[in-house]
């Protein structure tokens, strides 16, 4: 590819992604892989159109980081040769570059949580406080939709519907992954409550700054910045965590929610609406932990 190219391809493909209404994280994380290719190639003196160059490099990445880094920077390369060809006309230069196997889950983000992993980590939340109630109602609604962490902490205070029992996820991966989806009845109730101590602490600021900044579902206590973050609710979940002696993270109850799903006898299309998904491929990835007990489960509702 010419060089002279590179970069404004890439703001380019930045900005059809946006109007894709792609999530920002996800836009950066593709973006960065390529530009790190592109960093490789110029020290390597590769040539980026080159689709040996793009296998040695995804080589590099599975030798010196991991499988999972190699396989990422491939689906990366991939994304970026279909734009550039779509762009100029050109033959897709790694359309037959092939992905690195997915590694099995060794990490603790990568295995599914339990029930006793859910109530281990709600005992340490003190309801009778604002910031016990909101945590409550954070993990609950993680565990209880399966929605990721990000779509739970950028919900705002009008995408519950709380006598419809319905969720709208306005924030997601991709296009596909805005959605409405069901709200349990135990998760209306722990809203419910929140929801009263939410309204409570905004009315204890007694600050216009704070009530017209608080726009989002679940907030903190600064005046400066109420409203929670990803990131803050990443800290929350691990500090938690420690209180109770448990490893697990968002994503481990999105797989644990998956599982609980096809167990109880849910459809893969009905999982896939209900989590944003557009392939059936995530439902194995997200399941694979927990096939043989539903295998049993289902054994036993067909057999005795």
């Amino acid at each position: 590819m010419e060089e002279d190219l590179w970069e404004v391809t890439l703001i380019r493909w930045r900005s059809a992604w946006e109007r894709a209404g792609r999530a920002g994280s996800t836009i950066d994380t593709y973006i960065n892989g390529v530009v790190r290719y592109g960093q490789w190639c110029r020290e390597e003196r590769k040539q980026t159109s080159s689709l040996l160059s793009a296998e040695l490099y995804v080589d590099h990445v599975r030798r010196s980081r991991s499988q999972h880094a190699a396989r990422s920077e491939a689906r990366a390369l991939k994304a970026f040769g279909k734009f550039w060809a779509e762009e100029f006309g050109d033959a897709d230069p790694y359309s037959k570059l092939r992905l690195p196997k997915e590694p099995e889950p060794s990490s603790k983000s990568g295995r599914m949580a339990t029930e006793e992993d859910l109530a281990k980590l709600l005992a340490t939340c003190n309801r009778s406080t604002f910031v016990g109630e909101r945590d409550y109602a954070i993990i609950t609604m993680l565990a209880n939709t399966g929605m990721r962490r990000s779509e739970v902490i950028n919900l705002r205070l009008e995408d519950t519907d709380l006598a419809r029992q319905t969720i709208f996820v306005r924030t997601g991966k991709n296009a596909a992954a805005r959605r409405t989806i069901h709200m349990t009845e135990h998760l209306q109730g722990v809203l419910l409550k929140y929801l009263r101590k939410r309204e409570a602490k905004i009315a204890k600021k007694r600050s216009t700054t704070y009530e017209e900044r608080a726009t989002s579902l679940f907030i903190t206590e600064v005046i400066s910045k109420p409203n929670l973050t990803p990131n803050g609710a990443t800290q929350m979940l691990r500090k938690r965590g420690e209180a109770a002696g448990v490893d697990v993270r968002a994503h481990s109850f999105r797989r644990w929610h998956a599982s609980r799903w096809l167990a109880a006898g849910g459809s893969e299309t009905g999982l896939m609406a209900n989590s944003g998904w557009t392939s059936s491929v995530m439902v194995a990835r997200y399941t694979r932990d927990a096939k043989e007990q539903n295998a049993q489960l289902e054994a036993a509702r067909l057999f005795g």
